[in-house]
């Protein structure tokens, strides 16, 4: 009876030893399956100032298109320079959110819907 007893406690003991390895497996399954899940994309800039310093972007690119070359170049740089100190953002915030943003393409498409309507609404006259 003894024997039978400790017969059982050592497979009692080796069961719980699979059933805590499985745990572990279990755990480290389900941190790396939700660690690997699609976030939020994290921009620099929050998306209301992005909208506006894009449509910005937008004004100075055509704006830009009636020079050449190097005075091009300058104009382009001017521009920009002043649009990132109108919004209070820094040129390496600017690209990191475009960065986040090539990455997430639904994103950007809800995000340039915004910047269409922004610049339309820029369009029509003022009352």
């Amino acid at each position: 009876m003894l024997r039978l007893f400790l017969g059982m406690e050592l497979c009692f003991q080796n069961l719980r030893g699979k059933i805590n390895a499985f745990l572990c497996i279990s755990v480290v399954i389900v941190i790396t399956t939700a660690s690997s899940c699609s976030r939020a994309p994290v921009m620099p800039v929050d998306e209301a100032t992005l909208v506006k310093v894009l449509a910005d972007v937008h004004i100075a690119e055509v704006a830009a298109q009636n020079f050449a070359g190097a005075y091009k170049d300058s104009i382009k740089r001017i521009y920009y320079q002043q649009i990132y100190e109108i919004h209070g953002i820094s040129e390496a915030d600017f690209k990191s959110s475009l960065q986040v943003l090539s990455d997430h393409q639904d994103k950007m498409e809800k995000l340039y819907k915004k910047v269409e309507m922004q610049l339309e609404s820029m369009d029509k006259p003022q009352k």
